[in-house]
C-alpha cells in the first residue's frame, strides 16, 4: 500500500463506479456477477452491455458518489484522495467523503455519515477486512468499488495495485541496475554523485492558483461533514488547491495532518481540529502558515477567527428553552440538565454558561439542586456513549421527574443520544431538548418529535463562504478583519423550513 512514486489513476476509480451505475440501471435480465473474492488475481475487464435507464436515475440529476478514505494523514493516501477528487470535479459527480483515520469505529460511523447523502455508489478503502460486512451494512450495501483491501459483501469492482506484477517490476529494476553497474556484484559500491540545484526564480509565478490547507475536526461528525463539504465548494468557487487533511479528534493526528500538509507548498490554512492545548503542535507542525480558524482558538499561528459567537449562541438557545418552558410549564421544571465540554472551558463557558443565562433570562435563576451536568469527554474516546450513560444515571436519581429539561452545547448528537437513553428507560416524554448545531442530522426531530423544542442554528453550510474567502486574503498578505461570525438564530418546527427548504422533504 505504501509506494512514494506511485500515484493511482484516478479515472480507473470514477469510471469503475459509472460502469457500476450504468450496469445497475439496465435491463432486468442483465444480472452483474460479483467481482472475484481475491483482488491479488487478475481478470480482464468484461464488456458492459448494460443501458441505463431514465426511470431509474433522471438525466439532470448528479450522480452522488460517497468515499470513504483510510487515512488522509498517511501522504500516500492523501495523494490517493486528491486523484478521486480531482477526477469525480471532471466527470461532474458529487462526492462526499469521510476520513476513517485508520479506525474501525470510524469507518462505521463514515458509513452511517455517507448514507445519510442518498448515494447511488460507494468507493470504500476502509484499511480492515474483518470490518468490511459492518461498513457495507452501515450503508445500505451499496455497489462498491474497493481499492487495495477487499470489501466482502458490497464489492463489485476491486481496483488498485496487483501486488506480484509490482514485486516483479521492482525487482527487475534494481536487477538491471545492478546488473549495468556491478555486473550483479552488490559489493561494488560507488558513491553517488553530487548533485547540486539552483533555485528557478520563475518556480512560483503569479498565474499559479492559491493554496490552502484544511485540516478538519472530524468528518465522521454530521455538523463537521456538512461544513467540510461547504469550504470544498467554496474554494472550487473560487478557483484555489484546497489539500485537506482529517484529524479525527485527536492531536497525534491533527499534528501528522500538519506535517502532510505542510509539504504541499501551502499558502494559508484553515485549521480546525479541536484541542486548544495541541494548537501549538499543529502550527509548528506546518510551518506557522497564517491561519484561519474556526470555532477553536490555535494559538500562535490563527490570524482570523470564523465561525460561532458561543455566548451569542448560547443566549439564543436559552431563550428558546425559556419561552418553551414560560408557554408550556409556567417554567416550573423538576431538572435542568445541561451536556458540556469541559476539556474546552472557554468555548464550554461561552455556549453551556450563555445556554444558562439565555434561559435564567426567561425563567429567573435555576437552582443548583435542579442543575446537573453531563462531561461529554469524561468517561472514554466515545463521547456519544458517555452523554448515554451520564444521562441514564441522572434519569435514575430522578424516577418521579416528569419535566426534564436538556441543553446540548456542543451538538445534535449528544442530544440524541440523551433522548435515546430516556426512550430506553420508557421516559422519552419526560425529556425536552433544545439543541446547538440545526444541521441537516437534526431536521426530522426539529419537525417531527414534539421532545425536540429547537435548535440554535450554526449554519455549517456557511462557514465555507465566510473561511475560504478569509484564508485568500491571508494567502495575499491582506487584512480580513480579526473576528467573522455566523448569524445564530433559533429554529423550530415554525421557522426550518423557511431557511433550510430541503428539510421539508
Amino acid at each position: 500500500m505504501r509506494g512514494k512514486w506511485y500515484r493511482f489513476r484516478p479515472g480507473l476509480v470514477i469510471v469503475s463506479v459509472l460502469l457500476l451505475l450504468t450496469a445497475a440501471c439496465g435491463g432486468d435480465d442483465e444480472t452483474p456477477e460479483p467481482a472475484p473474492e481475491s483482488p491479488s488475481a487478475t481478470e480482464a475487464t468484461p464488456e458492459t452491455t448494460a443501458t441505463a435507464d431514465d426511470s431509474v436515475m433522471a438525466a439532470d440529476e448528479p450522480i452522488k458518489l460517497g468515499y470513504i478514505s483510510g487515512g488522509d494523514a498517511d501522504p500516500f493516501v492523501f495523494i490517493v484522495t486528491e486523484s478521486i477528487r480531482e477526477a469525480a470535479a471532471a466527470a461532474g459527480v458529487e462526492l462526499f467523503e469521510c476520513d476513517a483515520n485508520f479506525s474501525t469505529d470510524t469507518a462505521i460511523q463514515c458509513a452511517r455519515t455517507l448514507d445519510a447523502q442518498g448515494l447511488d455508489a460507494v468507493i470504500n478503502w476502509q484499511f480492515f477486512p474483518d470490518a468490511a460486512e459492518a461498513v457495507c451494512e452501515a450503508y445500505g450495501d451499496l455497489p462498491t468499488v474497493t481499492m487495495d483491501v477487499p470489501q466482502g459483501p458490497c464489492e463489485r469492482v476491486f481496483v488498485g495495485s496487483n501486488g506480484y506484477e509490482a514485486g516483479l517490476v521492482a525487482g527487475a529494476g534494481l536487477g538491471d541496475f545492478a546488473q549495468s553497474e556491478f555486473g550483479c556484484d552488490p559489493s561494488a559500491t560507488e558513491a553517488a554523485p553530487e548533485t547540486t540545484a539552483m533555485a528557478d526564480d520563475s518556480a512560483m509565478t503569479t498565474d499559479e492558483p492559491i493554496k490552502l490547507g484544511y485540516i478538519s475536526g472530524g468528518d465522521a461528525d454530521p455538523f463537521v461533514f456538512i461544513v467540510t463539504e461547504s469550504i470544498r465548494e467554496a474554494a472550487a468557487s473560487a478557483g484555489v488547491e484546497l489539500f485537506e487533511c482529517d484529524a479525527n479528534f485527536s492531536t497525534d493526528t491533527a499534528i501528522q495532518c500538519a506535517r502532510t500538509l505542510d509539504a504541499q507548498g501551502l499558502d494559508a490554512v484553515i485549521n480546525w481540529q479541536f484541542f486548544p492545548d495541541a494548537a501549538e503542535a499543529v502550527c509548528e507542525a506546518y510551518g506557522d502558515l497564517p491561519t484561519v480558524t474556526m470555532d477553536v482558538p490555535q494559538g500562535p499561528c490563527e490570524r482570523v477567527f470564523v465561525g460561532s459567537n458561543g455566548y451569542e449562541a448560547g443566549l439564543v438557545a436559552g431563550a428558546g428553552l425559556g419561552d418553551f418552558a414560560q408557554s408550556e410549564f409556567g417554567c416550573e421544571f423538576d431538572l435542568y440538565v445541561s451536556i458540556e465540554n469541559l476539556s474546552s472551558p472557554d468555548i464550554n463557558a461561552q455556549r453551556a454558561g450563555g445556554s444558562r443565562e439565555g434561559f435564567e433570562g426567561v425563567c429567573g435563576s435555576v437552582p443548583d439542586s435542579k442543575f446537573r451536568v453531563v462531561d461529554k469527554r469524561q468517561g472514554g474516546s466515545d463521547a456519544l456513549e458517555n452523554v448515554r450513560r451520564q444521562f441514564t444515571d441522572i434519569l435514575t436519581t430522578v424516577p418521579d421527574a416528569t419535566v426534564i429539561l436538556v441543553m446540548s452545547s456542543f451538538g445534535d448528537p449528544d442530544a440524541g443520544s440523551a433522548f435515546a437513553a430516556a426512550e430506553t428507560q420508557g421516559r422519552g416524554g419526560h425529556v425536552f431538548i433544545v439543541g446547538h448545531g440545526a444541521d441537516a442530522s437534526a431536521w426530522p426531530d426539529i419537525l417531527n418529535n414534539p421532545q425536540w423544542i429547537g435548535d440554535v442554528a450554526y449554519f455549517p453550510d456557511r462557514y465555507g463562504s465566510l473561511a475560504v474567502p478569509a484564508a485568500i486574503a491571508l494567502a495575499k498578505g491582506e487584512d480580513p478583519g480579526r473576528e467573522i461570525f455566523i448569524d445564530h438564530k433559533f429554529l423550530d418546527a415554525s421557522n426550518l423550513v423557511d431557511h433550510y427548504p430541503a428539510a421539508a422533504g
